[in-house]
């Protein structure tokens, strides 16, 4: 039987919260009161949290080695998802950073102040300076959405051209690796994604 990377990553997905509600059962299982059973069987639980962790390591690095061999414009498919991280990583940091209509904006404030026996309203003037102008933070912004959404279609297609064999009887549960047009590298056709050579420089 075989398997994308696709549906490797949802079983990891499912594996993830299968992980996570072990984790709170066995939190429920621990301690008692007299005359009370826990409500789930804490070795079970925990021999069931093993085989769940067991599967998710195999299949992560799985999908790691398939993305390792599989190569486009002399870069692997591994690289790409490190290279995907941390533009979305930029976009978040990008995002955060304030920025003015003009990169220096002048802001008025007013305050009361007791001047010769009564409040007299006094106004102040201040001119903040920013590196980002907003029409230049988005153009940067909208350049990173661009790169990530070409690096997806990139992951995306082989998500479903990397397929995992399991050897006939294995059980579901147990994953041998995936492999790629025979285990061959393999390469993306630039046309087949519809980008120029300048879209993923």
């Amino acid at each position: 039987m075989k398997h994308t990377i696709s549906t490797g990553l949802r079983r990891i997905a499912e594996l993830k919260g299968e992980i996570n509600r072990l984790k709170e059962q066995i939190k429920r299982s621990v301690t008692w009161e007299d005359e009370e059973k826990p409500p789930f069987k804490y070795e079970a639980l925990r021999n069931r949290l093993a085989a769940a962790k067991v599967e998710l390591i195999s299949l992560k690095g799985s999908i790691a080695a398939a993305n390792a061999r599989t190569m486009f414009e002399g870069r692997s498919l591994q690289q790409i998802v490190f290279e995907l991280a941390e533009i979305k990583d930029n976009i978040t940091f990008l995002t955060g950073l304030p920025a003015g209509a003009q990169h220096e904006v002048t802001k008025t404030r007013k305050e009361q102040e007791y001047i010769d026996n009564h409040y007299m309203t006094v106004e102040t003037k201040s001119v903040h300076h920013f590196v980002y102008d907003e029409a230049t933070k988005e153009s940067d912004l909208d350049q990173m959405r661009a790169e990530a959404t070409k690096l997806n279609m990139i992951l995306e297609r082989h998500k479903h051209r990397c397929r995992h064999h399991r050897p006939k009887g294995e059980s579901s549960r147990k994953h041998s690796g995936f492999s790629i047009q025979n285990a061959q590298p393999s390469y993306v056709n630039r046309r087949e994604l519809g980008l120029s050579r300048q879209s993923v420089a």
